[in-house]
């Protein structure tokens, strides 16, 4: 789908939607161009080719501070779940990624009966 001119988005082709694509990206400069993600061979192909070298990842914003023992440790161990204040997933799927931390966190939603 590409928005028209009227505002509202239309249904277009494959083709006709990277033809818009092209034209837009073709009109941005190559230092004005940054990807944003984690390990994307593809994305970064894409901007090489766009001629630019902007990627940006985890690796290269600032790092968690290692003095301190919350710069490198999740909010608490998964044996504390329990007495979390909130959950914050953004992401994830506990149930098909971490089935622990996914037992833990409906353990305590069914004892609280959330």
């Amino acid at each position: 789908m590409i928005r028209g001119t009227d505002g509202r988005f239309k249904v277009v082709s494959w083709h006709d939607a990277f033809a818009v694509v092209a034209e837009i990206a073709h009109q941005v400069k190559p230092e004005e161009i940054v990807g944003i993600a984690e390990s994307m061979m593809a994305l970064k192909d894409f901007l090489n080719k766009m001629g630019s070298n902007n990627v940006w990842c985890e690796g290269n914003g600032p790092s968690p501070n290692a003095d301190l023992r919350s710069g490198y440790i999740m909010n608490c161990g998964i044996n504390g779940l329990e007495n979390a204040d909130v959950f914050l997933l953004v992401g994830a799927q506990p149930r098909v990624e971490a089935a622990m931390v996914n037992a833990r966190i409906r353990e305590t939603a069914l004892v609280l009966k959330l």
